[in-house]
């Protein structure tokens, strides 16, 4: 059986930065959520996992982000979604900050250090609650790993965002016996085509 996982924004909004890329001059950002992105999130949450049950063992952890990571998944991406950028007036704007500086003293200002700032867009895609992304692994069948797939479900439990932490994000594997839509986005290699999606290699470790 193939494996597919849910992912549910729960803001509506998914906001994350491209590889290689700045936070304040990226417009677009990424899109569609990087398969590089969720094994470092799996990674992560393992070390909570790990704390939590004193389940220190790494084989079964390595077991699982190998298989991940040997296969590109592709993705049903809701029809709907859309991205804001700074051009479409839709990106929230705050204030970021940059470096610290002393106080005018000129001015009577008590000795202080405060941060400069500066105004940036961050720009996010709209994914509605009701249309979840559908991460599909056509080929990848863990099904005879329980461990692995027990593993997975404790790892997909404990991600609270993904991307950036206003990201919000719940993630769950579906069942074997869950009726999938088919994948309307494939990853493909395009070398100098803009910035990139970061993926793993597939059969690297």
């Amino acid at each position: 059986m193939p494996l597919a996982i849910e992912q549910i924004f729960l803001t509506g909004r998914f906001h994350a930065t491209r590889w290689n890329q700045s936070p304040f001059e990226d417009l677009h950002g990424e899109w569609p959520p990087s398969p590089w992105r969720l094994l470092r999130t799996l990674a992560a949450r393992w070390f909570e996992y790990a704390r939590e049950t004193g389940d220190l063992e790494t084989t079964v952890r390595d077991r699982l982000l190998r298989a991940l990571a040997g296969e590109l998944p592709t993705f049903h991406l809701p029809t709907n979604a859309t991205h804001s950028s700074a051009w479409s007036s839709r990106g929230l704007k705050q204030y970021q900050p940059t470096e610290l500086t002393k106080s005018d003293k000129k001015k009577g200002e008590p000795w202080v250090k405060r941060p400069q700032t500066t105004l940036v867009v961050d720009s996010f895609a709209c994914v509605p609650i009701s249309a979840p992304v559908i991460w599909l692994w056509p080929t990848l069948d863990l099904g005879k790993d329980k461990a692995a797939i027990e593993l997975l479900d404790h790892l997909l439990r404990r991600v609270t965002y993904f991307g950036r932490a206003e990201s919000l994000s719940f993630l769950r594997r579906l069942p074997d016996d869950a009726a999938l839509p088919d994948p309307n986005c494939t990853l493909l290699s395009a070398p100098g085509a803009g910035s990139p999606v970061l993926v793993p290699t597939p059969g690297q470790s």
